[in-house]
Order: C-alpha cells, then structure tokens, then sequence
C-alpha cells in the first residue's frame, strides 16, 4: 500500500505542477525547462551502468538465501564504486553544461548561465536518486519493504511541496530546480539514518570492498541501464528532437497531453511496483508458480484499469483539460488518442519487464530495445516535421508496440514462464476469485482492529 502511495504522488506531481508552472513562467519558459530537465535524465543513467538496480536484485535474491555476508560486501563495494563515477559525472556534466549553446535545442528565453544551473541541479538531483535506489535495498534484506515504500512517498509528497511552494512564490525554473535538489537530499539523509537502525551491519564502510564483487553485474547492469535508456530516447529524447523541430510551445503542448496519459500509466503500475520488490526473493527462493502469478494478476488489473481510464478521457478529455490547464496549453485530440491507444501495448508488455529487471536478464532484450527507440525517434522526427506535434504520438504508439513484443519474446525464452501465461491473463474468474479473498482478509484484519480498540 505504502509503494502504491509513492507511484500516486509520481502521477499527481506532473499534474499539480503543470498548470502552475504554465501560469507563472508561461508556456514557451515551461516548454525550455523541459527541454533543459530532459537533458541529464538522458545521460544520467552513465554514472552507474545500471548496477544499482541490477544489485539491489542481487541482496535480495542473496538475503532470501541466508547468505548475508556476501550482500554486506556487494553493498559496501557498490556504494563505493558507485559514488566515486557518478560524483566525478556531476562535476563534469555541470561544467560541460557552460559550454553547450542550448540555443540549438529551442532554448532562447532561459539564460545561457540560467541553462547550465538547471542542468547542473538536476544532474545533482538525479545522483541523490541513485544513492536512495541503493540504499532502499537495505529494507529488501528484512522484507521491510513497506516501510522504504512509506518513507519514499513522504519524500516524493514533500517534494511536490517543495515545487509548489517554490513557483507560487515567484521562483523561477532554477530556483525550482534547487527547491526539487534539496527535498531529495532530505530524503535521502532520512533512509540512510533509518536504514541503519533497521540493519547496522548494512553501513558506508571500506571494508570488504573489492571491484572482483561487481564485475558480475556489469552485464546485467548494463541492462538496467538500457531500459530506461532505451525509454528516455523515447520519452526524454522526443522532448529535445520537438524542442529542435517545433520550438518549446510544442513541447509544452505534447507533455500537456503525455503528462496525462502518463498519470493512468502510473496509476495502472501501482500493482507492478509493489511485485517487483518481491520477484527477486521469490526467484531466489524457487516459485516459479507465484512469480507467474503476480504477473498475471499485474497485465490484468492493468488492462481493466486502463480500458476504464481511457474511456473517460474520450468521453470528457478535452473538458478535463481545459479545466485543468485554463486553456493556456492548446488540447489536441488527435495527439491524446494516439497517446492513450499506446497505454494498451504498454500494460502488456510491462509484466515481462518486470520479471526481466528482477531475475538480472533485463541485458538481453536490451539492443533491440534500444534500436527500437532510435527508429522511433526517427520516426518522431519525420512525422512531427511533417504532419507537427501529432507526430510525436505515433512515434510513441510505435514505440510501445516494439516494447512489448521485444520483451515477451526475451521473457518466455527464459523458460520460467509456462505457455498457459496468455491463458491465465484471459481468465478473469481467477482474478475475481483472488480479489474476493483479498477483501476477506481485509475486512477481517480490520475487524479484528476495531475490536481490539
């Protein structure tokens, strides 16, 4: 519950801080901004080579093995390794950042030095995510993952606040980018004063640090770093190629219509948030059975939820949006069918992406992932140079179908999925089934709650 949280303020963010960001600084500095933040999210993935997610993976599939003192060690040699590249990363992506005309991109309001700051807070900001994805795997080992979940959503909740407080008091796009830096800092400090009471043994310490312990997951971590790599070409990467094509007002006016559809696809990922932190225990203790399970359960909540959203958007999209934006953002429904049809391969393909991220086998389907995102920006850059912002939408329609037939094919050539997946996925009685049982225990524990009181 405490993870479905998180990913409910992750959707709610965007949405909260777009129509304020528009109304104070206007759609063309909104437009540069996001053009400017889509920077570093592409490239700060480097740093780390994945590794922290494909460790992360690791302490636990080692800690549901009783081999603690091995996660000790990988713990210990990952941070160190990890901090080292990713600081020396910070410091040179915010002095490059000087020197880049970003003129180039469609940025011409913002200031050159403006530009930079912004690049460098936000390389920053991503580092500090990095740090609290490792240290989070501390509550993995003790199966305390609710509690990393609660922490984590405070910390996204507060830095929502933080944005908000920050642009309805006249801050500008720096400044926010400051505001955004410091709240993550904060939540990082609290899971490292936490996580430490919880594990002690689990601290920043030299010893038994050694490069030999990490050199296994290199190649699994490249694949952690190539799906979201490979998502960023296309999400962040459609952003800088409009910027470039269109200017920043099309940028503004496509993320308007994304930041909506991403929303339902958060929202539809709730359940796939809180199954992956258990997949890789469950791999390590040998079910099979109940990692096919949960992932049955995660396409079909998925695809229920998904339809149910997207109906409402057809039927009152364009009243929902003017409502939300004032009209200051142009709607587009052309650009929001397009976007909401690519909800539909998405759910699909998201269970495989899942078991692949927690098994460590997310590198094999990593080159065509990646290829796919390129031809996909190809795509984005020939269609909106054409037809405009529309354009984007088949791009990113392109783009999820790809995905999803990518990562099935790579997820049932492992072999741990049976072939009665797709069957299970069209048996909905089963999933009725599961839901009654659920609401029974809940409404038991809280019955016996109201007694106790």
């Amino acid at each position: 519950m405490t993870g479905a949280l998180g990913r409910v303020f992750n959707a709610l963010g965007p949405i909260v801080l777009l129509p304020l960001m528009v109304r104070a600084w206007g759609t063309e500095v909104y437009g540069e901004w996001l053009i400017l933040t889509a920077v570093p999210a592409s490239i700060m993935l480097a740093p780390d080579f994945g590794l922290v997610g494909a460790v992360v993976n690791r302490i636990a599939f080692l800690s549901a093995q009783g081999r603690d003192q091995e996660g000790v060690r990988l713990y210990r040699s990952s941070w160190v390794v990890l901090t080292a590249l990713a600081g020396c990363y910070v410091l040179l992506g915010s002095i490059v950042a000087f020197w880049i005309n970003w003129s180039v991109l469609g940025v011409s309001t913002i200031t050159q030095t403006s530009a930079a700051a912004i690049i460098g807070w936000s390389c920053l900001q991503i580092f500090l995510g990095h740090q609290a994805g490792l240290v989070a795997s501390v509550y993995r080992t003790v199966r305390r993952n609710p509690r990393a979940g609660l922490i984590n959503s405070l910390g996204v909740a507060a830095t929502i606040g933080a944005g908000v407080a920050t642009v309805l008091s006249g801050g500008g796009p720096v400044l926010c980018a400051i505001a955004f830096t410091v709240a993550r800092a904060v939540l990082l400090l609290v899971l490292l004063i936490d996580a430490r009471r919880i594990q002690p043994a689990y601290v920043f310490s030299f010893e038994g640090v050694s490069w030999k312990i990490l050199r296994p997951h290199l190649t699994p971590g490249l694949g952690h770093a190539g799906l979201p790599l490979a998502r960023l070409v296309q999400n962040q990467g459609s952003l800088v190629i409009l910027g470039a094509l269109l200017g920043p007002t099309a940028v503004a006016t496509f993320q308007a219509m994304r930041v909506l559809s991403n929303a339902i696809k958060n929202i539809l990922t709730l359940i796939g948030g809180s199954v992956r932190i258990e997949l890789s225990a469950l791999l390590g203790e040998g079910r099979p059975d109940l990692v096919q399970r949960l992932l049955v359960r995660n396409c079909q909540l998925g695809a229920i939820a998904s339809l149910g959203a997207i109906a409402l958007v057809l039927v009152a999209g364009d009243k929902i949006h003017h409502w939300w934006l004032g009209g200051h953002v142009e709607y587009v429904p052309m650009l929001m069918n397009l976007l909401l049809f690519s909800l539909l391969p998405f759910v699909f393909g998201e269970p495989f992406s899942l078991f692949l991220l927690a098994g460590n086998r997310i590198h094999r389907a990593v080159l065509p992932l990646i290829a796919a995102a390129v031809l996909s920006s190809a795509c984005l850059a020939l269609a909106s140079a054409m037809i405009g912002v529309t354009g984007a939408g088949i791009a990113t329609v392109c783009w999820e179908l790809a995905a999803a037939a990518i990562l099935c094919k790579v997820a049932l050539s492992e072999r741990t999925l049976t072939p009665s997946y797709f069957r299970e996925c069209l048996n909905l009685h089963s999933l009725v089934g599961d839901l009654r049982m659920l609401s029974s225990v809940a409404l038991s524990r809280l019955g016996r709650s109201t007694a106790g009181a």
